[in-house]
């Protein structure tokens, strides 16, 4: 009985607020396979319906503004936040209000250094905000100072997603894969390069799934589709059966491409890729990854020729990388973070 009432005492309530907890309720990830604590989960209400950024920052205030009415109902003893975004505004909420909640950043990252205004009014939302929580060393270091937060407080940890422990993803690649070379995202990405690589190659089809607005004043050859609007999972069944991974990052000033990077590793899929401060926590050349020179297109088209051509070397790095994914990528590493921002801020408040 004694243990029994340890264990109840140590249970908290974790507000989650975040895009896709109620569009996509059965994904896999740590607040709903995560039996330690008790998962109240909220999306942003859609009071304005335009996706106008303006209409999407009211639907956030309006959001945090009730969610905060409501945290003693609730009962809340932690919440996590998840983006830069909420993170913001639940945090200059809650700070305005003198709420001692505490308050994670769930997926804090930004394109670029904030200055001027927006650094102020951000150190103001944040200040009072226990963790961010970042997915590469560089990102602890440039946030900390852009921020004035302490180091301590902000938390790396590799990404994690539904990819290897979701049965709808699981299942996505077909024996023996397709002729293509995929490409994917569209926070920092390169498809300039991209451009000039399949131009050196028109013999081999590319696929880029991306938003049509990243491609603004960017030409592609014939061999090169577009494909937008599509479901994630259908995203990824592209990624899976693709013949390589192509990466081609330019934002060397923050972090980009984790997502795409754990989505190749866990779906089987060779990676080529540039190094970046952001994401080299992740990368192993030659052993889960293909490095390409920045700038330097027939290098890389090499390359691409390489993974296509040599299936032994390219199988083998497949394998190392999926090795990689196990050992870093699973759900129960969410969990564990959790865990560690769960002890830390001393349960019930």
């Amino acid at each position: 009985m004694g243990n029994k009432n340890l264990h109840e005492a140590d249970l908290m309530n974790i507000l989650i607020i975040m895009n896709h907890v109620l569009t996509d309720p059965d994904r896999v990830t740590f607040y709903n396979i995560d039996g330690r604590h008790q998962y109240i989960k909220r999306g942003i209400q859609r009071v304005f319906k335009s996706k106008n950024k303006v209409f999407y920052f009211l639907n956030l205030v309006l959001t945090a503004i009730q969610l905060r009415r409501h945290y003693k109902r609730m009962n809340v003893d932690l919440i996590i936040s998840g983006n830069p975004r909420i993170g913001f505004v639940v945090g200059a909420i809650n700070r305005i209000s003198f709420c001692k909640t505490a308050h994670a950043v769930w997926n804090f990252n930004v394109h670029h250094v904030y200055t001027g205004i927006k650094r102020r009014l951000s150190s103001f939302a944040l200040k009072q905000v226990h963790y961010l929580l970042v997915y590469s060393r560089h990102e602890q270091r440039i946030y900390s100072d852009m921020l004035g937060l302490a180091p301590e407080r902000i938390l790396y940890k590799y990404y994690s997603g539904p990819y290897l422990e979701d049965k709808r993803y699981q299942s996505l690649k077909s024996a023996g894969g397709e002729e293509y070379v995929v490409s994917a995202g569209f926070s920092g990405r390169d498809y300039a390069f991209l451009a000039a690589v399949a131009e050196q190659m028109p013999d081999v089809t590319f696929f880029v799934l991306t938003y049509p607005s990243v491609l603004k004043n960017i030409s592609f050859g014939s061999n090169v589709k577009v494909i937008s609007g599509i479901p994630e999972v259908e995203y990824c069944r592209y990624i899976a059966n693709a013949k390589l991974f192509f990466l081609p990052m330019k934002n060397k000033e923050t972090a980009n491409g984790h997502i795409a990077i754990v989505q190749a590793m866990c779906l089987r899929t060779p990676l080529l890729t540039n190094m970046t401060e952001g994401t080299k926590d992740y990368l192993q050349p030659d052993i889960n990854s293909v490095i390409f020179p920045d700038g330097d297109v027939k290098s890389t088209a090499v390359l691409v020729r390489k993974i296509w051509t040599d299936r032994e070397w390219s199988e083998k790095i497949v394998n190392q990388a999926y090795q990689f994914a196990r050992e870093r990528f699973t759900i129960q590493k969410e969990i564990e973070a959790v865990e560690q921002i769960a002890a830390s801020t001393g349960g019930r408040r």
